[in-house]
């Protein structure tokens, strides 16, 4: 998270990639780049447990390999964000690609 602040203080365009658990966590992260005076999306793919299962065994760099129940077991525990939250964040710059802030 270090070098997100310093994109945003010097104005320049920066992709900060993360997965976050739960919304105060992007509460966070949302109300710092603001408080820079940076422009904040949200990108959010809702993909099933089953396929980060199976896109985990194939990737197979796990040691020891993950399990299906601890899959399920995370997959429980993160807090998807609601539409009421995606309204806090801004439009994507680049439209060419499918909206997810309005898609759901």
């Amino acid at each position: 998270m270090d070098s997100c602040p310093a994109t945003a203080q010097a104005r320049n365009k920066g992709d900060y990639r993360m997965g976050t658990w739960g919304r105060s966590e992007r509460d966070t992260l949302r109300l710092g780049a603001r408080a820079l005076g940076a422009a904040v999306e949200l990108h959010y793919l809702e993909v099933p447990a089953d396929v980060l299962f199976e896109r985990i065994r194939r990737r197979g760099m796990e040691d020891p390999p993950i399990e299906r129940h601890q899959v399920q077991r995370w997959y429980d525990a993160f807090q998807a964000p609601t539409s009421e939250e995606m309204e806090l964040f801004d439009a994507p710059l680049y439209q060419g690609q499918q909206d997810e802030k309005h898609s759901k």
